[in-house]
Parts: C-alpha cells; structure tokens; sequence
C-alpha cells in the first residue's frame, strides 16, 4: 500500500507542477500583436531554419556530409555558387528530404509526395519535371494555406470560447507551417511557378500568400546566393510577414485578450512552434 500512497503523491506533484507551469506561460504571453519589424526578423529566423537547420544539422546523414563536405560548407558560409554548383547542391539537398519522407510526413498531414510530376515541365537543373518520389512543395504549401484559411473561417465562426481559443491556436500553427514547405523548396529541384486553378476564397490573404510562393519559386530557378537569389528571397519573406501581421489582425478581431493568452501568439510554446534561436548569425551574403 505504501508503494501505491508514493505513487499517488508524485501524480499529484506532477499534476501540480504541470499546472503551475502552464499558469505561468499563459501569464506571461502577451495578448498583444506583435509588430510587423519583429515578425519580419522572426520570418528571416524561420527561413534560415527550414532552408539550413534542419535539413544540414539535423536531417542530413553523416556519410551525404562527408561525401559533399565541401559543397555544404560553401552554402553554408553564404559563398555564391554557380549554375553547377547550385544544380550539384539541389540534388543533394533533394536526396536529404526524400530519404526523410516517412520522418517528415509524421509531423505534415499536408505533405504531398507525387511520383514524376511534370515530365514535360523545364526544371531548375538543366532537366524536365520532377523525377522520382517526392513532396511537391507547392502542393504541400497550397494545402497547408487552404487548411489555414478554413480554420479561420471556423475562428470567426466559433460560438464559445473555447472554440476561439482552439482555432486561434491551430491558425497560428499553420502559420509556421507553411514557411517548412516553402523555405526548403528553393534549394531542390523543381519546376516553375504556376498560378492555383481557382482564386483563394480570400482574396486578401491569398494574394499574398501567392505573391510569397511566386518569390520563393523565382529563387528558385536562380544560382543559389547570388543577388537575384536574394532578392527573391527578401520578397517572399516580406509577403510572409505580411500574411502573418494581417492573420494576426483577424485573430485579434476575433478573440478577447484573456482567450488570446491561452490560445497563444505567433511562435508562442502553445503553438508548439519549433525551438528556433533567432540569436543564431543568418548566412552570410
């Protein structure tokens, strides 16, 4: 009986413990908007993530870094490469994600792996479509924003509080995601933009949401690093922190002060947002 008594107190100071900590997050998040300067700053953070972090740190395997050692360390200190170099990378960095699939899709209900899209289509290695088995990062994207979009729908939808709280959450996830679709696709292969079939519901949103996946696409097809690489990257940052500020408003409109401290702001630890050290020096141009 002892043993069951022991038991039940560490429960209960677990339980204590947890709710402690979670009064203590929902006390100290902000209900207020977060400027657009600082969104800006934390999007460039993201990018650097999802374009470097994860994919050289974290997911790439030891024998692919030895085997481009040299490669790799280039891109990673910002040098320019040239139109071959950019191609040799973007194989590599395409290897990467495909041998992560399985890993990735756990995380991505939106993660859209096609066999050989476009084989006609001219891709951005001196080659046509897509070849193999891989996420089509402009589908994925397309997904995770048409999910973003029917979520807030439900938020202005939403009779109670606790709706509001969860689909405030669940936006502001959705969010960051796409930035993990689109950040990655400028170091693969890929084929070139092409506009959705329809016009996004929302018109507001989804025009920038396009104008950010266009830009990402241009980078795309350029040498990676070079100022027309840049350039395009800064644009598709802008229009994210667009998108971000102006799903911010909507949430704002839609949620008391009270309910956006639980529900949680842009990267806040409710979102379950991605441990991302702004702190860290971005790559140098």
């Amino acid at each position: 009986m002892a043993i069951f008594r022991l038991l039940r107190r560490l429960g209960a100071i677990v339980f204590v413990a947890a709710a402690a900590l979670a009064v203590a997050l929902i006390v100290r998040t902000s209900p207020d908007p977060i400027p657009r300067s600082d969104i800006r700053v934390m999007a460039s953070g993201l990018n650097e993530a999802a374009a470097i972090g994860v994919p050289h740190h974290f997911l790439m395997s030891d024998a692919t870094r030895a085997a481009h050692a040299a490669l790799l360390s280039r891109v990673e200190g910002g040098a320019v490469l040239d139109v071959q170099d950019s191609a040799a990378y973007r194989r590599v960095f395409q290897s990467v994600l495909h041998d992560n699939q399985r890993f990735l899709g756990r995380f991505d209900a939106e993660l859209t792996v096609l066999q050989d899209p476009a084989p006609a289509a001219p891709n951005n290695v001196a080659g046509h479509g897509i070849a193999g088995h891989h996420d089509h990062h402009d589908v994925s994207a397309r997904k995770n924003f048409a999910a973003m979009l029917g979520n807030l729908r439900r938020l202005d939808a939403a009779g109670s509080s606790f709706e509001r709280i969860r689909f405030a959450n669940v936006v502001q996830k959705d969010l960051v995601d796409l930035i993990s679709h689109l950040g990655v696709a400028p170091h693969t292969v890929s084929i070139g933009y092409a506009a959705p079939a329809e016009p996004w519901p929302d018109r507001q949103l989804g025009d920038l949401f396009e104008a950010m996946t266009m830009a990402f696409k241009t980078a795309q097809f350029e040498p990676v690093h070079s100022l027309p690489y840049w350039q395009a990257i800064d644009l598709a940052l802008d229009r994210y922190a667009d998108l971000i500020f102006e799903t911010q408003s909507r949430i704002h409109s839609a949620t008391a002060s009270w309910e956006r401290r639980i529900a949680g702001h842009f990267l806040s630890a409710q979102t379950l947002a991605p441990p991302v050290d702004f702190n860290r020096p971005l790559r140098p141009r």
